[in-house]
């Protein structure tokens, strides 16, 4: 049996390639809007299924190919039940090791749409050791449609499943979606631990993924974000000071913003006001600036009554006319 143009024409509608049409052919061209794509697949799959009903072991490359481009085409059309079996059919014959990746990628495309941790794990379990190049934005995807249902704890879990896939240098996306699980929990003290760990590895950036390093700022924020929500106000302070000096311009606001805040609950209200003012004046866009100027009026209101509160910070003078 050898591998079919229906085959080829499948696979690269999948791949959003482009397929020249000969004078005779009536085939579709990929590069058209989803819905004919989804038409055009939708059409030829009964065909293909066909032609590959006598596929079993011993079978050659290109027509395992012609399997894989069933399930696929199956699984673009969100049609699950039919993905699997043909998945299951494929990794069942004997060659399949050489579309181990794929198989494994379809299967946790699948398993993420149904949000099922239990499915996730076997997969995890299963595949764990031959997999030689797993997706890090599929892992995060299939792991946070379980936490959408707010399943933080399975999250947390299935992530530690998915760092032996890796080794020692684990993509950073996994690595902040463990910190992200943790704060979900409100465990926030081994949140700050996790990203504090991250960041000090950093500092050795060959024994780290690049993609960790690519991300230093946003474990900073994350971290100093935990220590905030626990009352931690030093630490937090120190965190947020070296995102100023370290991050991106968004980033570099928030922890301007997060500072301020800091400032505002010390009854340093003065201090918090100018800076929530220049915050306002900025035009990055960011929901900050749009809190700002509420806030900047309230330091206003309250810079106005100061003597009749009583400050609980260690700024002894902060509340004084």
């Amino acid at each position: 049996m050898k591998l079919s143009m229906l085959a080829i024409l499948i696979a690269a509608l999948l791949a959003g390639g482009s397929v020249a049409a000969g004078p005779e052919d009536d085939a579709p061209v990929a590069g058209a809007d989803q819905d004919s794509l989804d038409q055009a697949i939708t059409i030829l799959l009964p065909e293909l299924e066909r032609k590959m009903e006598g596929l079993q072991d011993g079978a050659e490359a290109q027509d395992l190919v012609g399997a894989l481009s069933i399930a696929r085409g199956y699984l673009k059309l969100g049609l699950n039940d039919q993905a699997g079996e043909w998945y299951e059919r494929l990794e069942n014959l004997e060659g399949a090791e050489l579309f181990g990746d794929a198989i494994f990628h379809g299967r946790l495309t699948m398993a993420a749409n149904s949000a099922d941790p239990d499915s996730i794990a076997t997969i995890l379990e299963n595949y764990t050791g031959t997999v030689e190049d797993p997706d890090p934005e599929l892992l995060v995807e299939a792991f946070t449609s379980v936490g959408r249902s707010g399943a933080w704890k399975e999250v947390g879990q299935l992530v530690k499943s998915s760092l032996a896939l890796y080794g020692d240098k684990i993509p950073g996306d996994l690595l902040f979606l463990q910190g992200r699980s943790l704060r979900r929990e409100d465990r926030l003290i081994e949140a700050v631990y996790h990203f504090e760990r991250q960041l000090n590895a950093m500092k050795v950036p060959d024994a780290v993924h690049p993609s960790l390093l690519a991300q230093r700022g946003r474990f900073l924020r994350a971290a100093a974000d935990c220590s905030f929500l626990m009352n931690d106000r030093l630490r937090a302070r120190g965190l947020y000071q070296q995102l100023i000096e370290e991050g991106d311009a968004r980033q570099r606001e928030w922890g301007r913003f997060q500072i301020a805040q800091i400032d505002m609950l010390a009854n340093d209200y003065a201090r918090a006001e100018r800076v929530f003012r220049e915050i306002a004046s900025d035009s990055l866009g960011t929901l900050a600036e749009v809190w700002a100027e509420s806030l900047a009026e309230h330091c206003m209101e309250m810079r106005a009554h100061r003597k009749y509160y009583v400050s609980f910070s260690p700024r002894r003078k902060a509340a004084m006319p």
